[in-house]
């Protein structure tokens, strides 16, 4: 037996001497086919998993938020440029020309002959843009017909278009502010229209006056405007509270469109080549 134990503690001491030697490392099959190219992990160039999909998450964040911010720009230029786009202007001013010529031709006639009802309470523009229109042509060819020199004023038709565009909305603005001082129940589109169809006297007059040079024929051609004068007056009295001031507004469309009218003789029509 002690012979046994003495062998046995031999072993446990030639074991306890043996050192262990971890096996060699498993050989690497992969191949590079592009030596010359370093090697790149899927999520960037970080050899950190987490500092890769940051870096991915922040790129692709970027791009959302420049994106959505170019939409959002781009959606409130088109919203600006939307109100200086022909279909806008076309919606806003296509109730005023969706008009029968019978109402037009109406509506000239009511704008010579003073009446005690108003036939302007539906406006358009369509009327007295071509009055207006028309007046300018005939302006013009006057002028050129009988050689007026305007000197640095410009051409005939520039002209033309100035003095009648001018008086059309320029006394229409002169009403506008005497309607709140007349406590004058009306609005600019209204006023438009109602001194462009008074205009169409002067359709009437100014042919006279270019064909027959005589006091007699200026004197027809002042009645004809007043007439027209006391036509957009009467208009305005009727939606006017108190009747003196309804009153005070015929008296100076009246005035107005007789003293045009002398303007337009003294000035264009009755000058010689």
């Amino acid at each position: 037996k002690m012979e046994e134990q003495t062998g046995n503690q031999d072993w446990y001491e030639s074991g306890s001497t043996t050192t262990y030697t971890a096996p060699p490392p498993a050989a690497d099959f992969r191949i590079n086919l592009e030596p010359d190219r370093p090697a790149t992990l899927p999520f960037g160039n970080s050899p950190n998993f987490l500092d890769g999909l940051k870096t991915q998450v922040t790129h692709q964040a970027m791009s959302y938020v420049a994106q959505e911010a170019l939409h959002a720009t781009t959606s409130k230029a088109s919203g600006f440029f939307h109100y200086f786009s022909i279909d806008w202007l076309t919606k806003i001013t296509e109730p005023y020309f969706n008009i029968n010529c019978k109402i037009v031709i109406n509506r000239i006639k009511d704008g010579i002959i003073p009446k005690k009802q108003s036939s302007f309470s539906e406006p358009d523009l369509y009327g007295p843009l071509m009055i207006v229109l028309t007046l300018s042509l005939m302006l013009m060819f006057s002028i050129k017909s009988k050689g007026i020199s305007l000197g640095s004023e410009g051409t005939a038709i520039g002209t033309s278009l100035a003095v009648f565009f001018g008086y059309w909305i320029g006394i229409s603005l002169i009403l506008l502010l005497a309607s709140y001082v007349t406590d004058t129940q009306t609005q600019t589109v209204h006023l438009l229209c109602t001194v462009g169809y008074g205009m169409s006297s002067y359709l009437i007059a100014l042919p006279l006056c270019y064909l027959m040079q005589s006091f007699n024929i200026y004197l027809l051609s002042s009645i004809i405007c007043l007439s027209s004068g006391i036509s957009v007056g009467l208009t305005l009295k009727h939606v006017t509270e108190d009747p003196k001031k309804g009153r005070s507004l015929v008296l100076f469309t009246s005035f107005v469109y007789v003293i045009f009218m002398a303007h337009l003789y003294m000035s264009y029509l009755r000058c010689e080549k």
